[in-house]
């Protein structure tokens, strides 16, 4: 029975070693568990991008394209700006100003050629939806930290989503 008591105690020289080895260690897993939250939504975020320019094409290619040449793309303008926005409601109102939308891009015999047009030549329409939440510091969906030897922490990405319909 005094074998189990002498086990059990713990030495002097040993009486504060699992808080110094959690100070060490608390750090870096907390660090992990806030990367692992924050790229968990950017990630859903860049999922959500990526569907939002998709249905945004396809409204573009549901407008009728008999109409004249402006109203044509001012039609399509505003059905993807309409289903973009649409689509990101999930975000606060503030961040949903990061998302930007770029002008429709027209390939084929109704406007120019882009480097995003298919390279066959086909009619498409091509939009494109950005989203840069490390442009302006005071509207920041996450916290950052500045580390010794990393800098800042986690990096904030810039998420880009494109997408091509076509006619």
């Amino acid at each position: 029975m005094q074998q189990l008591g002498q086990i059990r105690r713990i030495p002097r020289r040993q009486s504060g070693a699992s808080a110094v080895e959690f100070a060490l260690i608390f750090p870096m897993l907390f660090g992990v568990t806030y990367a692992i939250v924050v790229y968990s939504f950017f990630f859903i975020v860049s999922q959500s991008l990526n569907y939002a320019a998709q249905n945004a094409a396809e409204a573009a290619v549901s407008i009728d394209p008999r109409q004249s040449v402006t109203d044509y793309r001012a039609d399509v303008r505003t059905a993807v700006i309409n289903t973009v926005n649409s689509n990101m409601r999930f975000l606060a109102t503030r961040n949903r100003s990061l998302v930007s939308i770029s002008e429709p891009i027209f390939c084929g015999s109704g406007g120019g050629s882009d480097a995003s047009c298919p390279i066959d030549g086909g009619d498409a329409v091509v939009v494109k939806v950005l989203m840069d939440a490390s442009s302006d510091p005071g509207n920041r969906l996450f916290a950052q930290m500045t580390l010794p030897l990393l800098g800042s922490f986690p990096p904030i990405p810039v998420l880009r989503a494109q997408a091509v319909a076509r006619l």
